[in-house]
C-alpha cells in the first residue's frame, strides 16, 4: 500500500513521507480502509508498495483496474481525508463500494460515508466510465461526487474538463502518481450538472 493512517502523528500519510530510520516501530501504522495493521516496509523492491499487512491481506490489490488506478485511489483519500477536520480514524472510508440499490448498485472507486458523503471517479484507462448513471445514482443516494484524472491517464485532466463543461462546470482533479501529489477538484452535486440525457449526447462515450 502507499498510504496509511500514522498513529503518533494521526494523520493520513504517504509512504515516501516516512523514514526507514524512525518510522518501522509496530503497530505505528493503520490501514485507511479496513483499520488493520500496517508495517512500513520501504525495502520491498515496489515503487509504489511502502506498507503491508501484519495479520491480514492487502485487499486494496484486489480492486482497480491496474497498479497505477489502485495508486490514484490511495492518493485522492489521503488528500481528501487531510481536508476533513475530524481525526482520520473518524473517517468512515472505502474503495470499490457500492452505492445505490441492489437492483441498480454502482461501484465507487472511493465512497467516504462520514463526515462527509462523497464518491470519487478515478480515470486512468479510458474504457467505458459511464459517469451520468454513476452520478444519477451518487445522487439518488445522497451523495456528492468528484471525478479524478491520473497525470499519466490515457486522457488529460484538461480534455476531461472540455468534454464535461458541456453539462455543467466541473474542475476535476488531477493525481501525479510519481510525485505523489493530488490537486483536489470541484464537489459535483445536482445543482451544478444536468443529467438530461440529451445534453450528454455530446460527450465521448468513454465519459457519458
Amino acid at each position: 500500500m502507499f498510504v496509511a493512517i500514522d498513529r503518533r502523528r494521526n494523520r493520513v500519510v504517504s509512504g515516501r513521507q516516512c523514514s526507514h530510520e524512525t518510522d518501522t516501530e509496530n503497530y505505528r501504522f493503520q490501514c485507511l480502509f479496513c483499520d488493520e495493521s500496517l508495517a512500513y516496509d520501504p525495502e520491498s523492491g515496489d515503487l509504489f508498495d511502502y506498507f503491508t499487512h501484519v495479520d491480514a491481506p492487502t485487499r486494496l490489490r484486489e480492486g482497480g483496474s491496474s497498479r497505477y488506478h489502485r495508486v490514484g485511489q490511495e492518493l485522492i483519500s489521503q488528500r481528501a481525508c487531510t481536508m476533513l477536520p475530524v481525526a482520520p480514524q473518524n473517517i468512515s472510508i472505502g474503495v470499490e463500494k457500492h452505492v445505490g440499490p441492489q437492483s441498480g448498485f454502482r461501484i465507487a472507486d472511493v465512497l467516504i460515508q462520514e463526515p462527509i458523503q462523497l464518491v470519487i471517479e478515478v480515470v486512468y484507462q479510458t474504457s467505458v466510465v459511464n459517469l451520468r448513471d454513476r452520478l444519477e445514482t451518487a445522487f439518488a443516494d445522497g451523495y456528492g461526487a468528484m471525478v479524478a484524472i491520473l497525470q499519466n491517464a490515457d486522457v488529460s485532466a484538461a480534455r476531461v474538463e472540455q468534454h464535461l463543461s458541456r453539462v455543467g462546470s466541473i474542475e476535476v482533479a488531477t493525481i501525479d502518481p510519481h510525485r505523489g501529489t493530488v490537486e483536489i477538484g470541484s464537489v459535483i452535486r445536482p445543482e451544478t450538472v444536468t443529467l438530461a440525457p440529451t445534453a450528454w449526447e455530446s460527450v465521448p462515450a468513454y465519459l457519458a
